[in-house]
């Protein structure tokens, strides 16, 4: 990637940082600082959501580490209003009752370490559904913002797919479309299809949960995005409704319990497809994981060739994520394609349900 209006690695770190601030994980150095170190460079505007959705297929073999040296440490909000543990179901009520209130703010006071309610203009943070130990949960992933409104870009994104990583996956219809904007107070995402009342109830053949969770794709990766934990109103071809894929939906939704709806293992960095150069690999990512403990392993096909164990800066601790960071020498590995994985500890030792995982394919040169 050589264009700098196409490559996100610039601004790639206040982005991360961002987006992990108003998702309760705290940047350790204030944002204005790392904002002051990033090259700032002039957006290119693209016409239509469809437009920007090709270009970010087009350009994400070229991206590398979207969320490349992401330093975080963690502190989520508290959660007033958590649901049943794995419902993934959306909230009705106020959003300042849900899992992580509007009028939380993080340990640090400092302003430069505060979300500041500004869009994220050069990576998005996007949410999708994958396979978790226990079922079916959101994975964060950073596609390249690439002109117009990012709050935007997410909820498109979110909705259309798709995922820069094979094992991620939209929950959404297919010819779902959306559009979104953020008014200081509420998320407005307006839906759109092929047919719009195919979204008003739950199509056949999806869950329950399944429907909960495309929900919540929705509305972490708009908040995300929008840099606010701001309640989300969604519309049906531009008119309130009264239910989104049979989930109620008439007053503004919150974001549900992360311990229920978030994979408790998240890689940041690498980030899918990633050249690696130089002789090492720095590996980031958020967790949630007994004793702070997981497991990490480089695999070349079916075989393992490096492994080792990580800890998190914190653990056990209901709807908060923790990040990690491991710097692992790849020097004696030959040039090739290779798995990085990453799971969480497993206090059953095999007896309950497998713990939660990630990986992502990288090269090394």
């Amino acid at each position: 990637m050589t264009d700098p209006h196409l490559d996100p690695h610039h601004d790639a770190r206040l982005s991360a940082l961002i987006s992990d601030a108003v998702s309760g994980i705290e940047p350790s150095e204030g944002l204005s600082a790392i904002s002051s170190r990033t090259r700032n460079h002039q957006e290119t505007s693209m016409s239509t959501q469809r437009s920007w959705l090709y270009a970010v297929a087009g350009a994400a073999a070229g991206v590398a580490a979207v969320a490349a040296m992401v330093v975080v440490v963690s502190q989520l909000n508290d959660d007033s209003s958590t649901p049943v543990a794995g419902s993934g179901s959306s909230q009705t009520s106020d959003p300042t009752q849900g899992t992580s209130s509007p009028t939380d703010e993080p340990t640090d006071k400092t302003p430069s370490s505060e979300p500041t309610g500004q869009p994220i203009e050069s990576a998005v943070p996007v949410y999708y559904a994958g396979d978790g130990g226990s079922g079916t949960v959101l994975f964060r992933e950073f596609q390249p913002g690439i002109g117009g409104d990012p709050v935007s870009q997410a909820a498109y994104a979110a909705v259309a797919g798709p995922a820069h990583d094979p094992d991620y996956r939209t929950l959404w219809p297919a010819g779902t479309e959306a559009t979104a904007s953020y008014d200081g107070d509420v998320i407005t995402v307006d839906l759109t299809g092929p047919d719009v009342s195919a979204l008003h109830d739950r199509p056949a053949g999806m869950t329950k949960q399944d429907a909960g969770l495309a929900i919540q794709q929705v509305v972490f990766s708009v908040q995300g995005a929008a840099q606010k934990r701001a309640g989300v109103q969604f519309l049906l071809d531009g008119q309130r409704t009264d239910q989104v894929l049979g989930e109620p939906a008439s007053e503004p939704l919150a974001n549900a319990s992360i311990s229920a709806t978030l994979s408790q293992m998240n890689i940041t960095q690498p980030e899918e497809g990633m050249t690696v150069s130089g002789g090492t690999l720095k590996a980031t990512g958020v967790a949630n994981t007994f004793e702070a403990t997981f497991q990490w392993e480089i695999r070349q096909g079916d075989q393992v060739v490096l492994n080792d164990f990580g800890m998190a800066d914190g653990c056990c601790e209901v709807d908060k994520l923790f990040p990690w960071t491991v710097s692992i020498d790849v020097s004696s590995l030959d040039p090739g394609t290779y798995t990085f994985v990453a799971t969480n500890d497993d206090p059953s030792g095999g007896e309950g349900n497998p713990p939660a995982s990630d990986s992502k394919t990288f090269v090394i040169e």
